[in-house]
């Protein structure tokens, strides 16, 4: 199998270059959706990467069904995998695996946060010492300028 795929994938030479293998996945370094989901044009329509590689390379894909990672990676196009499951079957794999969002969490344990407590705490101590230069702050700590003007009037970081 992975001859034939090796020799279809350089056939469409502009998907063919985009694609570093490493030992386990084949990443996509091009452009990818805000998701981080590979999005093809083929044949003059838009297609997700995964669900392309699994049509071409390991079969037909059943109305309704999802095409699932088994490597949790999602710019990935390595059909060995990707496996069928149901909108459910995806749900309780993302689950079982810890990679669910969880609303409410405050600090590190938000899915959405760029910040450690540490560093939060030297954002504040910085300013108080007198460094009052957020956008020096915001590339230093590689976020956006409102983030630190949040952090230092607690609007974000509360706890802590």
């Amino acid at each position: 199998m992975k001859i034939l795929i090796s020799a279809l994938v350089l056939r469409n030479k502009m998907i063919g270059k985009k694609i570093k293998k490493t030992a386990t996945c084949w990443l996509y370094t091009g452009a990818v959706t805000k998701n981080g989901y590979v999005n093809l044009t083929v044949n003059k329509k838009q297609i997700l990467g995964h669900r392309y590689f699994y049509l071409k390379f390991v079969g037909k894909i059943p109305k309704g069904m999802c095409v699932c990672h088994k490597c949790d990676i999602r710019n990935c196009l390595n059909p060995e995998h990707l496996f069928l499951g149901t909108q459910k079957d995806n749900v309780q794999d993302m689950i079982k695996k810890g990679r669910q969002v969880v609303f409410g969490l405050k600090g590190e344990k938000n899915a959405n946060s760029k910040l450690s407590e540490k560093q939060v705490l030297e954002i504040r101590k910085l300013w108080e010492n007198n460094f009052h230069f957020s956008s020096k702050l915001a590339r230093q700590f590689n976020v956006n300028r409102v983030t630190i003007i949040r952090i230092i009037t607690r609007d974000n970081w509360k706890h802590i």
